[in-house]
C-alpha cells in the first residue's frame, strides 16, 4: 500500500510539473495566440507553484523536469522583479497630491451603497465607473452632488461608462476606437493651476480568439489616441489584460505611458473573492510628469473586481 501511494504522489507530482512546464513556457508566446497570451497573467501564481514542486523533483532524483522547471522560473521570477521592486516615490513636497478611483461595478452584482460609502470615504478627486447603466446611475446621487462635474455614456450590455469629478471637465467626449465600438471617455480635468488629460476606457474580456482580436485592436487604437494627447495625461480601465502580456507592453510601447505598478507592486484586483492570488486587469497608465506615491486595493463593494485607488502628483 505504502509503494503505491508513493507511486501515486510522485506521478501526481509529475504530471503537475509537466503542466507547469509548459505553461510557463507557453506564456512567452503570446505574440502568437491568444491561448499562450492567457498563459502570460499568472506569472505570480507560477512563482508559488514551481518552489514546492522543485523542492520535490529534488527529492524524487527527476533530473530533467527539475532543471526545466527552475530554468523557466527563474526567468518568470525575473519578470516579477520589476514590479516588487519597491522605491520610495521621489515626490515633490511643493506639488498638490491627487488621486483617482477606478472601479468596475458589475451591472449586476455590485452595492450601490457600497460603491458610495467607499468613494464619500476615500473621497478622490475623480472617478471611473465601469458597466454602468441607467439603475446605476439613479442608485448613487451621493456621487452625484459630491462629483458635480461628470461624464456618463450609461449602456446595459456591461460597457456603460463614467468620470465623476469634483474639478470641472473640459474637451469632454466619448469616443469609441477600434472595431468594437465601445465607449470609452476622454476629457481634460482643470485642477485650476494644471490641465489633466484623462482617458477611461473598458476593453473586452479575451475568452475566445475573436474577443482577443477585439481588444487588441482597441487597445492599438488607444495608443495612437493616447500618444496624439498632450501632457499630463492618465489612463484609467478595465482592459482585461495583465502587466505580463505582449499586447499590453507593446500598448505601453506605442503609447509612450508608463505602468503605474512598476515600482509599486502588482494589485490585484481580480477577481474579488481571491485576490490574494489574483490578477491585476485593472489599470492606472500615466505619463512621464507624473509621480505615482501611492497605489493599492480598496474593499469589495459586491463586484467580482476590486477598487484600484492611485496617488499622483502632476509635475508640471
Amino acid at each position: 500500500m505504502n509503494s503505491l501511494i508513493i507511486k501515486a504522489i510522485t506521478t501526481t507530482l509529475g504530471s503537475c510539473s509537466f503542466i507547469l512546464i509548459f505553461a510557463i513556457a507557453f506564456s512567452f508566446f503570446g505574440k502568437y495566440h491568444w491561448l499562450f497570451d492567457l498563459c502570460s497573467h499568472f506569472r505570480l501564481q507560477y512563482l508559488v507553484c514551481s518552489l514546492p514542486l522543485i523542492i520535490a523533483l529534488y527529492f524524487l532524483k527527476r533530473p530533467k523536469p527539475l532543471i526545466a522547471l527552475l530554468l523557466l522560473t527563474l526567468i518568470n521570477a525575473g519578470l516579477l522583479i520589476p514590479h516588487y521592486r519597491i522605491q520610495t516615490p521621489s515626490h515633490n513636497e511643493s506639488a498638490t497630491s491627487r488621486s483617482a478611483v477606478l472601479l468596475n461595478v458589475n451591472t449586476q452584482l455590485g452595492s450601490p451603497s457600497r460603491v458610495e460609502a467607499f468613494i464619500l470615504k476615500t473621497a478622490p478627486d475623480f472617478i471611473i465607473l465601469e458597466e454602468i447603466n441607467e439603475q446605476w446611475i439613479q442608485s448613487i446621487p451621493r456621487i452625484l452632488s459630491g462629483y458635480p462635474h461628470h461624464c456618463i455614456r450609461a449602456r446595459n450590455d456591461n460597457f456603460g461608462i463614467g468620470l465623476f469629478s469634483k474639478h470641472p471637465l473640459s474637451h469632454k467626449e466619448i469616443i469609441h476606437l477600434g472595431e468594437a465600438q465601445f465607449p470609452s471617455i476622454s476629457a481634460s480635468i482643470d485642477f485650476g493651476s494644471t490641465q489633466l488629460n484623462v482617458i477611461a476606457t473598458h476593453t473586452l474580456p479575451p475568452k475566445n480568439g475573436k474577443y482577443s482580436y477585439l481588444r487588441n485592436d482597441q487597445l492599438q487604437k488607444l495608443a495612437i489616441y493616447a500618444s496624439s494627447k498632450d501632457t499630463p495625461i492618465v489612463l484609467l480601465g478595465d482592459l482585461n489584460t495583465t502587466q505580463f502580456s505582449f499586447h499590453f507592453n507593446e500598448f505601453l510601447k506605442q503609447s509612450k505611458l508608463s505602468d503605474s505598478s512598476t515600482n509599486n507592486g502588482i494589485l490585484s484586483t481580480w477577481p474579488s473573492f481571491a485576490s490574494a492570488l489574483g490578477i491585476q486587469i485593472d489599470h492606472f497608465l500615466h505619463s512621464n510628469d507624473i509621480i505615482v506615491t501611492d497605489g493599492f486595493i480598496g474593499p469589495k463593494t459586491g463586484s467580482d473586481h476590486l477598487p484600484l485607488v492611485v496617488h499622483f502628483q502632476i509635475q508640471k
